[in-house]
């Protein structure tokens, strides 16, 4: 894919199509996997920065549902906007219940459960059964202690291992890299 910035998002649909959130202009492209032309659509965004329902302001995580529903982290708005398939110039605000501040992160799971991380108030909030809720970070205080982040940009499903884990790397005193 030839673009002019770097993309933030990247995403890949069911049909082999690449999507990139590219930050600087205020856009999401996509590309087919399939072929060797590059062709580039715009799937979201106009190009310019902005609040209105066709306008994005650095948008940041992307996510498309198997419905080709493109869910976009507008970062500089502090809003989740959702593209319904073929509408790039009508997008329509995510109703969040809490008020986000640049969310960078965004995922559906398997029962269209919406996870966003929030990356200026430090946490990682939700979709509930009837709104949204904090499940990690709620004290939105920076920090390296268990129940705190810091600026969290994104997030993950791993569906096998169901569980989290850290590795830290360190290298031994012949510059080996070790993981512990």
């Amino acid at each position: 894919m030839n673009i002019s910035k770097p993309c933030f998002g990247l995403f890949i649909d069911q049909f082999n199509n690449l999507y990139c959130s590219i930050s600087e202009e205020h856009l999401v492209v996509k590309k087919s996997l399939n072929n060797n032309l590059n062709n580039v659509i715009i799937v979201a965004g106009n190009g310019s920065a902005g609040s209105l329902s066709s306008m994005l302001n650095n948008p940041r995580g992307i996510f498309m549902d198997l419905k080709l529903n493109l869910y976009v982290a507008d970062c500089e708005n502090n809003r989740i906007q959702l593209f319904k398939p073929n509408q790039s110039n009508n997008g329509t605000t995510v109703p969040i219940g809490l008020k986000l501040s640049c969310p960078t992160g965004i995922i559906l799971d398997a029962d269209n459960a919406l996870f966003i991380t929030d990356h200026n108030h430090h946490r990682i909030i939700a979709s509930g059964e009837n709104d949204f809720r904090c499940i990690a970070g709620c004290s939105e205080i920076n920090g390296s202690r268990a129940n705190e982040l810091f600026y969290p940009h994104g997030l993950s499903f791993d569906s096998y291992n169901h569980r989290i884990q850290k590795f830290i790397l360190a290298t031994n005193t012949c510059g080996i890299l070790l993981i512990d």
